[in-house]
């Protein structure tokens, strides 16, 4: 085992909420934060040479409105992420290959806001669709489906 330097020192509120691993694509991990910030790894030098620092490979603040994000997932193929946080949107991201936002998804798009914390999500694929499941702090569980995006260059 071999710590990773988060790239924001925060206070002793400031923690990382979710960590997730695509299935298929194990060098990248993701992360979420209290402080709002979701947080794209590649591990592959840093988990082969332990002085060897982790790279980010794309990073964002403003995904809930400043607000914590308390759950991420990867798809399996490391093409789609989806987040929930404390604003209440479950937002879906579209991904490159090599792990960068991408397209007209470089913002997120919101596929639901309500008024309850978002506090876990998954994401699968499904023939030509992604499957989205989120949960929230009144204890609702929601599914919701997207096409798949060819178009972004990763999913083919």
């Amino acid at each position: 085992m071999r710590p990773v330097s988060y790239p924001e020192i925060g206070g002793q509120d400031d923690y990382i909420q979710s960590i997730d691993v695509p299935e298929f694509r194990r060098n990248l991990m993701v992360t979420a934060d209290t402080r709002g910030f979701i947080t794209l790894w590649d591990m592959t030098h840093c988990l082969k040479d332990t002085s060897q620092p982790c790279t980010i490979v794309d990073r964002w603040g403003d995904s809930h409105q400043g607000k914590p994000v308390r759950s991420v997932s990867i798809a399996p193929n490391a093409c789609y992420l989806v987040s929930g946080g404390d604003d209440g949107r479950l937002m879906f991201w579209g991904l490159t290959g090599s792990g960068h936002r991408a397209g007209e998804l470089v913002n997120g798009k919101p596929l639901a806001v309500g008024n309850a914390n978002v506090t876990a999500v998954d994401v699968r694929i499904q023939q030509n669709q992604v499957i989205v499941i989120a949960g929230d702090s009144t204890g609702r569980v929601r599914g919701y489906r997207q096409d798949r995006l060819p178009s972004l260059g990763c999913d083919r």
